[in-house]
């Protein structure tokens, strides 16, 4: 898995002078429900091999979870590791993915993981690797919670101010990679992400202006260098994006919303472009959220532009996707330093086949901002712009039939966006 999927459980094995072989029997062993969840993982370049194996794991979460009543650390391991991952290469709503985050919403809480981090205030002592990885599997699941809007109407469930924060502290103060320091950073910013959702959903009124400040007075706390904090960076702009955007306290955002929208995830794609052009390789070394980020922001920045340009905040221009048109021959520059450096990089780094399936979306982003470009801008409301219907599986492909005018579903077969995922997550 990508270093910095942050959030996601690592491969932990204590046999580090062992042969692979040995290796992989000792953890069959010790966790052989996690060791499925990887293999299952690791299979996206044979689907068939992968749908036998996913059958298999949700027979064995059955019987153990439902059957025999069992709830493990491993257990919930090996199914945040399934949600994490596995399900993103096919449709959610047939996957059940709800339905699984309540099981492992409730694992969290019969393993007592709120409480237990609670209690353990002393963040000066050295913990165990056992209460490391019990800290890495509740922030997962509080993570997942978030990014799928589940969980908000009970914020005794998951809204645990002071236990998250405690297990923020043991990830960052024991983890053994190098992005954990990053992680109380990530959890406080979806905290201010959960406190606005809470108020939403409890028919609050919320400032726009003290969240906005909020946001900047946690951006000058966290993110001074942005070398040193890339993930920090980026969740905080996609959450700003995202929250300006995508309310449900009124039907379309304001204009002005849509304006400052448009400035974070410009910054965003800036930034993505930035570390490009720095490391070419970075392009293949990024997790998997990283990726999320990056397309949706392709596929909402030519959108935004075009509903600015029949405002008064937007000059008429002949162009009127300026900023899209500029990432992508931005990226495409990056993809090219990338494949001419391709002798030098080590072979877990070469993703030809990553490459010409990012080069396809920027071609099809490119169209759609054309498309988009020429039509006649349409005075009065703004429309919604994240429908919330929408799903991650109908970004890439929408682009694909736009000319048709069809909004793009998610089909069984190999599309683009399963493609595309499938050779991500091997690399």
């Amino acid at each position: 898995m990508a270093e910095t999927a942050l959030f996601a459980l690592p491969l932990h094995m204590s046999f580090p002078s062992a042969e692979c072989s040995d290796l992989l029997l000792a953890f069959a062993q010790e966790k052989p429900i996690l060791l499925l969840a990887f293999i299952l993982t690791a299979s996206s370049r044979h689907p068939d091999f992968q749908l036998e194996v996913a059958m298999l794991f949700r027979r064995v979460l059955a019987e153990r979870s439902i059957v025999q009543g069992q709830c493990t650390l491993e257990l919930l391991q090996g199914l945040l590791t399934y949600l994490n991952w596995y399900h993103l290469r096919f449709n959610v709503h047939t996957q059940r993915f709800y339905q699984l985050m309540q099981l492992a919403g409730g694992m969290v809480e019969d393993l007592s993981l709120p409480r237990s981090f609670v209690r353990l205030t002393d963040t000066a002592a050295q913990a165990s690797q056992t209460v490391v990885d019990e800290a890495r599997a509740f922030l997962l699941c509080y993570y997942l919670t978030i990014i799928s809007d589940l969980g908000f109407e009970r914020p005794t469930s998951m809204y645990c101010t002071e236990a998250l924060r405690s297990a923020a502290q043991v990830v960052h103060r024991c983890g053994s990679r190098n992005p954990d320091h990053e992680i109380p950073d990530l959890v406080e910013i979806l905290l201010v992400y959960s406190r606005r959702r809470l108020m939403t959903l409890a028919g609050q009124s919320i400032d726009a202006e003290d969240y906005r400040q909020e946001m900047q007075k946690w951006n000058q706390r966290c993110i001074e260098n942005p070398d040193a904090h890339s993930s920090s960076l980026t969740t905080s702009l996609f959450i700003t994006a995202h929250t300006l955007l995508k309310s449900r306290d009124r039907s379309s955002p304001l204009a002005e919303d849509v304006h400052a929208g448009l400035g974070a995830l410009d910054s965003l794609l800036a930034h993505f472009s930035m570390r490009f052009t720095k490391s070419p390789k970075y392009l293949v070394t990024f997790g998997i959220g990283e990726w999320m980020h990056l397309i949706t922001a392709l596929f909402m920045l030519p959108r935004l532009e075009m509903a600015l340009s029949s405002t008064s905040l937007s000059p008429v221009a002949v162009v009127r996707t300026p900023l899209t048109l500029n990432h992508i021959t931005a990226f495409r520059q990056s993809l090219a330093n990338l494949r001419s450096s391709q002798a030098d990089l080590q072979q877990s780094l070469r993703a030809d086949t990553l490459c010409g399936w990012f080069e396809s979306i920027l071609a099809a982003v490119e169209t759609r901002a054309v498309l988009l470009q020429n039509e006649t801008p349409q005075k009065g409301p703004i429309p919604d712009l994240a429908d919330s219907r929408s799903t991650a599986f109908e970004l890439v492909n929408s682009f694909l039939v736009f000319s048709q005018g069809v909004d793009g579903d998610h089909t069984a077969g190999d599309d683009l966006w399963s493609s595309f995922l499938s050779e991500s997550l091997v690399t």
